[in-house]
């Protein structure tokens, strides 16, 4: 099992950031390696079920199932959200955004386990991790352009990036 935590400063407000994580339907433009979704059940809430399929190592698409199992806004003006995946390689993953002076701070956290016993933890530390990394830093800055081009906020997809990327690995 491996866990992965990432953050970005997004130059848009946190009801922007959540129009485009909220809505199951601009999952894949966002989402590395998520296509379009095959059916939906909800509104994108909690409960929310979306079939879907996930490209895994060398582009293989496999189908998966993703349920929204949390969604809370607490009244300091943040929002939580929390994804489960069935699939190939079962996952869950974390959005957290905090307001900052008009602003977003988004920190997102995603775990996962490769099926193969032993053999899939090795696959994980040679070849999956890094991928998965990459991917969850793609999959941020997708979020980030896209909540500044709906509040107009200009700069670079990069522009104001703040990372704590880490990778952490039971032994």
């Amino acid at each position: 099992m491996a866990h992965l935590k990432d953050s970005i400063l997004i130059n848009a407000p946190v009801e922007k950031v959540d129009r485009v994580v909220g809505d199951p339907h601009n999952w894949a433009t966002f989402i590395t390696g998520m296509s379009g979704p095959e059916k939906i059940n909800g509104d994108g809430g909690a409960g929310t079920v979306v079939e879907h399929r996930m490209a895994l190592m060398w582009g293989i698409r496999r189908p998966a199932t993703t349920k929204v199992t949390e969604e809370w806004h607490p009244p300091d003006g943040s929002t939580y959200w929390r994804w489960e995946q069935e699939g190939p390689a079962p996952a869950w993953w974390t959005c957290h955004h905090q307001p900052r002076e008009g602003q977003t701070v988004a920190t997102t956290e995603l775990e996962y386990t490769l099926p193969w016993g032993m053999l899939g933890k090795a696959m994980d530390r040679l070849f999956v991790a890094g991928s998965q990394r990459r991917h969850m830093r793609r999959t941020m800055e997708n979020v980030k352009r896209l909540a500044e081009e709906s509040s107009g906020a200009t700069g670079g997809a990069r522009a104001g990036v703040e990372s704590s990327a880490g990778i952490e690995s039971p032994s």
